[in-house]
């Protein structure tokens, strides 16, 4: 949260604020990051609190998540008396009992840091039936 000082190659100091700006993922292993239920779940979205059985409505708005209000549902399901209750509240929104990591990088919020990426979400990648033709020619023309 405050940062800590490092003093580069050219002598000069400065403050650094690690932080996760932007993650590259699928689907599942987006949901792993986040520690959502993912599919079968009553909220299966990474990014936003959309119903399963409203996901393929599109002209309605769900609250994103963040990392603020998950946390608030995570600790008032653990503060909660009984497991069975504790995960009630943690299956309506989607999330698992287990702790988030990304939770304790200042700076970062893992629901905001998606990216769409063609190579992590089309069937098997674009590398095999794409990228990697593309190279074969190029290794062709340098001969």
């Amino acid at each position: 949260r405050t940062g800590f000082a490092v003093k580069c190659g050219d002598s000069i100091q400065l403050t650094l604020y690690p932080c996760v700006p932007i993650k590259s993922a699928d689907y599942e292993e987006d949901c792993v990051m986040t520690l959502t239920r993912g599919t079968g779940s009553y909220c299966p979205c990474p990014i936003c609190l959309v119903p399963e059985d409203k996901l393929a409505i599109h002209d309605t708005t769900y609250p994103c998540c963040t990392q603020a209000a998950m946390k608030k549902v995570y600790d008032n399901a653990i503060a909660m008396r009984t497991v069975k209750e504790s995960n009630n509240l943690l299956k309506k929104y989607g999330l698992q009992g287990i702790d988030k990591v990304f939770w304790k990088i200042a700076n970062s919020d893992p629901y905001h840091s998606t990216s769409f990426d063609c190579l992590h979400t089309f069937d098997g990648g674009l590398f095999d039936d794409h990228l990697f033709k593309q190279i074969l020619l190029h290794i062709d023309a340098l001969g």
